[in-house]
């Protein structure tokens, strides 16, 4: 971690507070099949490595369906963002803006130049456990859109 940060007391004014919110690829596992076959077969490999895991400990396996339906939203590689908001001071007045949408390539491609700018501006990111949650997901699926992740939301290290 940057020195810097280390018995750091931010203020409200150099805060970037963000969130994000993210659903399954499909809402189903044949909807994933349907739209998104290279990603279901690598789904289904992992099912597998799942169930070998139960095996070992003599557990019965489950179903492929029941693994999309409780395990898909914990991977960034299954989901898309479907909201980013984001918050700061400016002048003293708290500004909110949010970006949001079906299209996850609309939502994330404003975000690089905005995130950018705060990150040059000196703002330090804060949320709810956003370095573990929030920046990695945003980065992997920026990537994942084309898009070339700000340093802002930089995980390395953490």
């Amino acid at each position: 971690m940057d020195e810097k940060f280390i018995n750091m007391k931010p203020t409200k004014e150099i805060l970037f507070y963000l969130d994000a919110e993210w659903v399954p690829l499909a809402n189903t596992l044949q909807g994933l099949q349907d739209t998104h076959p290279e990603i279901h077969t690598a789904f289904l490999h992992r099912c597998n490595k799942w169930n070998k895991e139960k095996n070992d400990k003599g557990e019965s396996a489950t179903s492929p369906e029941y693994y999309w339906e409780t395990q898909a939203h914990w991977y960034p590689e299954l989901c898309k963002i479907i909201c980013v908001s984001f918050a700061w001071f400016q002048n003293g007045e708290l500004i909110v803006k949010s970006s949001y949408g079906s299209d996850e390539k609309k939502v994330l491609e404003p975000l690089v130049p905005l995130f950018n700018k705060v990150h040059t501006k000196g703002y330090i990111p804060c949320g709810v456990a956003i370095n573990r949650y929030d920046l990695p997901w945003i980065s992997k699926r920026m990537m994942a859109n084309g898009l070339k992740p700000s340093a802002l939301i930089s995980t390395y290290g953490l």
